[in-house]
């Protein structure tokens, strides 16, 4: 599986950018690197539990090293408790009416967040954006969506 292209998508500190060399570093040699991408993981991909548009190709992919033994011993584990937290996103998105009430959300806000990004630089601060409820919506709704769309992979991976 191919590492997911990041440069349009959104995690907790902005465009996610930074997220492939992690991702990548999942399947090196380099401990370091390694650590560095999974607390990459649970502070921008998945934020104090709240996931991000980046969030379900990012658990997706990480759902696929988990199922194809790619990683083992502590960071496997690590992976593990990653999807753990991007599954209890997905049941949060399902208690809340699942895909149908955040597609009716998105129809509701009348925006599009792929338009709105492409209109912002990525050396724009995107802070100035989270000023404006609506957009901050937009992001999360498209995040719900996201990791609703990949629940089947992340639970097969846990198990479930």
């Amino acid at each position: 599986m191919d590492i997911p292209v990041t440069d349009r998508l959104l995690h907790a500190y902005g465009f996610a950018t930074d997220t492939g060399a992690h991702l990548a570093a999942l399947t090196g040699d380099d401990v370091e690197a390694q650590e560095a991408a999974v607390e990459h993981l649970a502070s921008a991909i998945m934020h104090q539990g709240t996931p991000w548009p980046a969030t379900g190709p990012v658990a997706a992919y990480v759902a696929h090293l988990v199922t194809t033994s790619a990683t083992d011993g502590a960071l496997h584990e690590a992976l593990l408790d990653f999807l753990v937290e991007v599954d209890d996103a997905i049941a949060t998105a399902e208690a809340d009416g699942g895909e149908e009430v955040q597609r009716a959300d998105l129809a509701e806000l009348g925006r599009d967040l792929e338009a709105e990004l492409s209109a912002i630089s990525s050396t724009k601060d995107l802070d100035i954006q989270f000023v404006d409820e609506d957009f901050t919506d937009l992001v999360l709704t498209h995040a719900y969506l996201g990791v609703l769309a990949v629940a089947p992979q992340v639970r097969a991976a846990l198990g479930d």
